[in-house]
């Protein structure tokens, strides 16, 4: 648990799906990722990404901010604020405006105990 960086750089064809993502305390972020040759982007996707620090509700930073250029749906963002956002705008507003983001949601922080249950869950230490 922790940042994913995909940082393809002029490659291709990371994917990271279906993580719980817990930053530090005081910062962090859940996805950055570098630019890379076009139609050849990254996907992140059915993720659970939790910020418990002072992040303002910026998630993270993605080069190009373009639905042909990242696969990115189905992810669910916590923040203090309750909203979740990267350098290319307002996650549940991504979506109308670049097609990115389908189906992603962002929310309040969850108790400990929450975060704790999703982690034994995903680990199967139920």
């Amino acid at each position: 648990m922790g940042c994913t960086r995909l940082t393809s750089q002029g490659g291709h064809g990371s994917k990271f799906f279906s993580n719980l993502v817990i930053t530090k305390p005081g910062g962090g972020a859940c996805i950055g990722n570098g630019p890379y040759l076009p139609g050849l982007g990254d996907a992140y996707y059915n993720n659970t990404c939790v910020l418990p620090g002072n992040t303002g509700g910026m998630v993270g930073h993605i080069s190009q901010c373009e639905e042909t250029q990242n696969e990115m749906h189905d992810n669910k963002y916590y923040t203090a604020t309750g909203n979740a956002s990267l350098n290319c705008g307002l996650v549940v507003d991504m979506y109308a405006k670049n097609g990115m983001e389908k189906d992603s949601t962002s929310d309040l922080l969850p108790s400990d105990e929450e975060m704790v249950a999703w982690a034994r869950e995903r680990l199967a230490l139920l």
